[in-house]
């Protein structure tokens, strides 16, 4: 803390909390007018040097109005506040603040609505578990390219992918826990905030569906606080509150779900190129976004700026069914842990175990067995629905305390015998009705719930009923179905896969309807261009047209009109199937046969079998690209083929193949099949591949646990002819599982002279991180290691200050002499004095001044200790030249130099970051005031006697004529007149 600062400025404002809002302003001004008593200034001083009107000033030392934040960033610089008493600052501005009382309302109102949400799949009458008791960490991998294997990508965990600082989108399959994973993670953040440790970003949760047609501060507003309006948000939040960052430092985190649920694709694309110039323009730093989303067509997202990042969001791990289980047993059978290992192994007998590692699918698995545990599970994935929902129809109409219908009959009954027929009639076909929404809304409708319902003559008001009542009713069977929730006022659908399985039975309930619905889905022929050629596996025809049949893109929906049609008429799909397994629809045809049986559908056998043998044929055929081979063997073994392990094994084997041989390799770790470790093993020992596959093949052994993993990955970061960044990655990845050995190689790799600077650097912070005992002595080394750059020298000798080593004072005063470095780094090593408390300063920065280097910066720097020497140097003409002016620049970074903020938390600088900045070639010594008018506090005696001369000069030079004036106007010249064009009709 400054010394010159008053008394008690390092303290928290938790005194002032107990005043509220008034009480936190009164506490900002008194610390504002004790600072300026302590400086020895008065308000009229501190209006001129913060650039402020006096009544500003007055206004804010009196109590009366609370300062901007811009405006507060200027008083605290004039009064030369820093560290923890400006921390004080913000933070009591911001309880006086508005918007800091509306930020912590909507802070509490978001946990209290994402904490009661109801979790998707959770019968009536079930004592709820909390989102953050069910949900189990996921991975995620990072797509780097569609097209390419999964296998070839490297794995890390959800929330990690959602905490990177870029835009990235969340791609998952149907019930794949997108919505949970974004819910979970704004609990997490809002949790920390609230507990004082603070985040990066501030979390808010929107549907897609509200963006796109309005600005975002505009959507946001209305549909936040219309879903926190019921979770105890008082004030109403405003565009403006959006529009603003929510603390200095701090985005907002806009977590937009369900970009799927949009059906019209253009009014995807809009809501997609909405987020993206927000993300990527003027205000991207306000704003990151994260867009949950199932996958789409790739044409959707090429408008997308390439920087955004893409995951591919993984099901569970067989090995976490049993912990997901335990959960939900735990408020609905006793001994939990024993039912959950009963569970698992019926859903192993069962085939389910697969489809059970779909979020969802567990949750309405584990429903299903607690209410009757002897029962057979289902088979298939429309099954498991059918029987969800009749348990629910069973439950809506029993007499228990759990019912539904007692609470629905209570309101309407009174108005005769008439309204209780009504009430019997809608609960008799209340699914049927919901099935009809569900059509409405997939087919487009965005009319309202109850509107599209009551259009239906099950569901018109009888007679004597007031409409407003009659509504409320229909809108109390419609969330007590438990298959729609409440959002913002509104029925909505709990989850998109319960909304696609009633339109699709809604859609099997004619013949001729169902019919048409099969033939929309699957006649789907696309043409091809002579130029690209036909897709992967299809049939060239060069004397037909060139067309082929394309697969559907809503597996979901699709695969519950299949299973439909096995259980109604096998022949209504059974064609359209047919020319998907066939080199007329080709890879992309087989790959929705896979994604299909993978996702729980009922295939008919034959069509598998023909999709396998096609992809066999696919992956042996060597004229083909290795990809289209590579994916072809991995789709092999989503179709469930005998063939598939040993072909992904020969495939791994091939090391013609190279960049491919991972994923089939992965693809046998999935199956269980040893062989694919060792195929992990022989990639990442292949020095003939690339550094990142290798490193990826080494990163899965770790994940497996296996033993090799951790050799191979200290051999890589020992090899000094690999990349460096590759070298230090695998150190990294090996301090989470091995610290010492990683402590040993972060140490040399440190002292290795072929790295770059930043990786050397690099690694000793994470020595550091380690708790490494050599830390002190390694950044002592490096700070006079002269085949280092200044910056990083500059650096090191900064992390000794933070480790707290008695010789940072010595070291400082060393590189201060130093010749080596650069001039205005042997400036700011002397300035790190100060905070030392070394009386050394002074005399070194005069030395510095004296050899011709940064004479302004030093003038300026004595000013501040005090000291007389600053006035002389500053008036030298000895001194004067245009190179003097080229460390101006450093003035306008705040001291101490910013590098504790670049290494705070053991990361390297960015390469492209320039602490001086570009030279001044055609400045001079009178140019100076110019570049001190961004400087606070500002020199007047260098105003005083440089910009009266310069003003002098100004009022003695004659006035010119403009460059267009004539000589016949040399006097009495004007400003022509504006010139218009003529507009192109």
């Amino acid at each position: 803390m400054n010394e010159n600062e008053p008394r008690g400025w390092g303290l928290l404002v938790g005194e002032a909390r107990n005043g509220g809002s008034a009480g936190a302003q009164a506490e900002l001004a008194g610390r504002l007018q004790e600072a300026m008593t302590g400086r020895g200034m008065t308000q009229k001083e501190l209006a001129t040097r913060a650039e402020l009107s006096r009544g500003a000033v007055s206004n804010i030392l009196s109590g009366k109005n609370v300062p901007h934040l811009d405006t507060l960033d200027k008083i605290a610089d004039a009064l030369g506040v820093t560290g923890q008493a400006r921390t004080d600052l913000y933070r009591l501005r911001e309880r006086a603040d508005r918007r800091g009382r509306r930020l912590d309302g909507y802070l509490h109102a978001a946990l209290s609505a994402a904490r009661n949400h109801p979790y998707p799949g959770v019968l009536p009458g079930t004592a709820r578990p909390l989102l953050k008791d069910v949900h189990v960490g996921q991975k995620a991998v990072l797509r780097r390219d569609s097209n390419s294997p999964r296998g070839t990508r490297e794995s890390l965990s959800a929330e990690q992918a959602l905490s990177g600082g870029r835009m990235c989108l969340i791609l998952g399959g149907p019930g794949g826990g997108k919505s949970s994973l974004l819910r979970t993670h704004l609990i997490d953040l809002i949790e920390r905030w609230l507990a004082g440790r603070g985040a990066s970003d501030v979390p808010v949760l929107v549907p897609a569906a509200a963006l796109g047609s309005v600005p975002l501060n505009r959507a946001l507003a209305s549909v936040v606080s219309a879903e926190l309006a019921s979770h105890g948000l008082v004030d109403e939040l405003s565009a403006e509150f959006f529009a603003n960052s929510p603390r200095p430092g701090v985005r907002w985190l806009v977590l937009i779900d369900g970009l799927d649920e949009i059906a019209d694709s253009a009014a995807r694309q809009r809501v997609l190129r909405a987020v993206d110039k927000v993300a990527h323009g003027k205000d991207a730093a306000r704003y990151r976004f994260v867009v949950a989303t199932r996958p789409l067509p790739e044409a959707e997202f090429r408008e997308l700026d390439p920087r955004h990042l893409s995951y591919d969001l993984l099901p569970f791990a067989t090995e976490d069914l049993t912990n997901v289980a335990s959960v939900w047993f735990g408020s609905l059978l006793p001994d939990a842990d024993a039912a959950a290992e009963r569970f698992v192994q019926m859903l192993a007998r069962a085939h389910l175990l697969q489809l059970a590692r779909i979020p969802l699918m567990a949750a309405m698995l584990c429903q299903l067995h607690a209410a009757v545990p002897d029962r057979p599970l289902p088979s298939n994935r429309s099954q498991i629905y059918r029987d969800f929902i009749a348990l629910l129809h069973k439950r809506q109409h029993t007499l228990s305390p759990a019912g539904i219908q007692p609470q629905q009959r209570a309101g309407v009954e009174r108005y005769g015998l008439d309204a209780r027929e009504g009430i019997e009639r809608v609960l008799d076909h209340l699914h049927d009705l919901i099935s009809r929404l569900a059509a409405e809304r997939r087919s487009g409708n965005t009319s309202p719930a109850l509107d599209i319902v009551e259009l239906q003559p099950e569901a018109r008001c009888p007679k004597r009923v007031p409409p407003d009542e009659w509504r409320a009713f229909l809108n109390s069977c419609l969330l007590g179905s438990g298959l729609l929730t409440d959002r913002a006022g509104k029925p909505v659908f709990l989850h998109q896969t319960l909304l696609e399985y009633l339109a699709a039975r809604h859609a099997a309930r004619d013949p001729h309807v169902f019919a048409q619905a099969l033939h929309q889905v699957f006649d789907r022929p696309t043409a091809y261009r002579r130029s690209t050629g036909p897709p992967a596996g299809v049939s060239a025809r060069p004397w037909h047209r060139r067309w082929y049949w394309q697969a559907p893109g809503d597996l979901s929906y699709v695969g519950f009109l299949i299973d439909r049609a096995q259980d109604s008429n096998p022949e209504a799909a059974a064609s359209g199937l047919t020319r998907l397994a066939s080199p007329r629809a080709g890879l992309q045809g087989c790959q929705f046969i896979s994604a299909q049986i993978q996702l729980g559908t009922i295939m008919i056998r034959e069509t598998a079998d023909a999709a396998a043998d096609l992809c066999h044929d696919l992956a042996c055929d060597i004229t083909f690209s290795e990809e289209t081979r590579a994916i072809a063997a991995c789709t092999l073994v989503g179709l469930r083929d005998q063939r598939a392990a040993g072909l992904c094994n020969d495939f791994a084997r091939d090391t013609t193949l190279r960049d491919v041989r991972l994923a089939p390799a992965w693809t046998l770790v999935e199956l269980g099949d040893p062989r694919g470790l060792d195929v992990c093993h022989d990639v990442a020992r292949d020095t003939t591949l690339d550094s990142a596959l290798r490193l990826a093949a080494t990163w899965k052994l770790m994940e497996r646990g296996d033993p090799r993993g951790l050799n191979v990955c200290h051999q890589f970061a020992r090899d000094t002819t690999l990349d460096s960044f590759h070298r230090l990655a695998a150190a990294w990845k090996l301090a989470t599982l091995d610290a010492p050995r990683a402590a040993d190689l972060c140490h040399g790799l440190a002292h290795d002279t072929t790295l770059d600077s930043q990786l050397r650097l690099a690694a000793a912070w994470k020595l550091a991180t380690l708790g490494d005992t050599r830390t002190a002595d390694l950044c002592h080394r490096l700070a006079h290691d002269t085949t280092l750059d200044s910056f990083h020298r500059l650096a090191a000798a900064w992390k000794l200050v933070k480790v707290g080593d008695t010789r940072t004072a010595d070291l400082c005063q060393d590189l201060a002499h130093d010749t080596t470095l650069e001039g205005q780094f042997r400036l700011m090593a002397a300035w790190k004095l100060v905070e030392l408390g070394d009386p050394r300063t002074p005399d070194l920065a005069c030395d510095i001044a004296s050899n011709g280097d940064l004479w302004l910066a030093t003038s300026w720097k004595l000013t501040e200790l005090s000291d007389t020497r600053a006035d002389h140097l500053a008036r030298s003409t000895t001194l004067d030249g245009d190179p003097k002016l080229t460390d101006v620049r450093t003035l306008m970074w705040p001291l101490p130099f910013p590098i504790s903020v670049q290494f705070a938390d053991h990361k390297p600088p960015a390469d492209d970051w320039d602490p001086v900045g570009p030279s001044f070639e055609s400045t001079s010594r009178p140019q100076a005031p110019s570049w001190l008018q961004d400087i606070q506090p500002r020199p007047q005696w260098l105003f005083d006697e440089e910009t009266q001369a310069e003003q002098s000069a100004q009022t003695r030079r004659p006035s010119m004529p403009p460059p267009w004036s004539t000589g016949r106007r040399k006097k009495n010249w004007v400003t022509p007149r504006r010139v218009r064009w003529p507009r192109h009709r």
